[in-house]
């Protein structure tokens, strides 16, 4: 779920009372619920946010819950990010990298690959030499600055 569709049910608002308060239009906002909005203005993004009350990087989100299965909605905080399981999603959280950014720098197409790369449990070479050589230092240093804390690899 992304992070409009989550603020927009946390709020308890119907696409057309978004639609209203943001002035963009249902359609639109349909359609960047689904992610099939290419191209879509900075200003359009920016009405959606101030409407719900949040920042830009919360509404462009995509790691949300989900409506709860007996139709309530949660109104509880953002989730927490999920436990570093290799030294990648290590250097991601110590770094503070959204997944665009994380997506950048192994030269990945896409925030969704990033989290793959994220939530596997072993290390492509070619992403840790990228990681290793961005950060100046040697594929054996990169991986002992980022190890896995035993609890965290579960």
């Amino acid at each position: 779920m992304n992070g409009l569709r989550f603020y927009r049910n946390k709020n308890r608002l119907a696409i057309c009372e978004l639609s209203q308060l943001a002035q963009v239009s249902a359609p639109v906002i349909r359609s960047l619920e689904k992610k099939i909005q290419p191209n879509t203005a900075l200003s359009i993004y920016l009405r959606l946010s101030d409407a719900l009350g949040i920042t830009l990087d919360e509404l462009l989100d995509d790691y949300y819950p989900a409506l709860l299965k007996d139709g309530d909605r949660h109104a509880n905080a953002r989730t927490k990010s999920k436990p570093a399981r290799n030294p990648i999603a290590v250097y991601r959280r110590d770094e503070n990298l959204s997944l665009q950014q994380l997506a950048d720098r192994l030269g990945v197409t896409s925030r969704e690959w990033a989290r793959r790369v994220c939530d596997s449990k072993s290390v492509r070479p070619q992403h840790l030499q990228l990681l290793a050589a961005y950060e100046g230092v040697t594929e054996d240093e990169f991986l002992l600055r980022y190890a896995v804390s035993e609890g965290a690899s579960a």
